[in-house]
């Protein structure tokens, strides 16, 4: 099975600034910390496959999707270097690649086995003009020294594990699709 869960399971922003972020791009060693009930909501989904998975052997991928962002909304979204993102880590991720994080988790399941895998689905950039070595400690200081490890485009929500297990490769970046 793949879940569709989200990256409110996280609550970066508490996390953010009360010291539970160790390391940028953070990956998913963050403890979930959900902040509201939507968050909650996605924890308990990801809870029920992890108790499936422990006691009837379901093979399940939680997508821990960032805010995503339609193939033609692009246009009309401005990057947020204004903005306090913090809840998102100033990340994001086009449908069509969500799409494509679905299709290889689908694809991969037999091979990572029992269990619920999660993993963090997002933009290979994030949703600023600046580096957010720069957007980072305007929002949230707590974060400026580990901010610093950050270059160019790089994003904050790391997908590392995304593409190394399952070979997920985002496509999409609102750099080329805002034209």
């Amino acid at each position: 099975m793949v879940y569709a869960s989200s990256i409110t399971t996280y609550g970066l922003e508490y996390q953010a600034r009360n010291g539970g972020i160790a390391a940028l791009p953070m990956d998913e060693s963050v403890s979930a910390r959900p902040d509201d009930f939507y968050a909650l909501s996605k924890r308990v989904g990801e809870d029920v496959f992890t108790l499936g998975a422990r006691e009837h052997g379901l093979h399940v991928a939680s997508l821990r999707i960032a805010r995503v962002i339609g193939e033609n909304e692009h246009a009309h979204i401005p990057p947020r270097d204004d903005e306090d993102a913090s809840a998102g880590l100033w990340s994001y991720v086009d449908a069509r690649d969500v799409a494509q994080a679905a299709r290889l988790a689908i694809q991969h399941l037999d091979e990572l086995g029992a269990g619920n895998h999660p993993y963090n689905i997002g933009a290979a950039d994030s949703d600023t003009v600046a580096p957010l070595s720069e957007v980072i400690p305007r929002f949230v200081p707590q974060l400026e020294g580990l901010a610093n490890s950050l270059s160019g485009a790089l994003p904050a929500y790391g997908i590392a594990k995304a593409r190394e297990q399952l070979g997920y490769a985002p496509r999409y970046t609102w750099r080329t699709e805002r034209g």
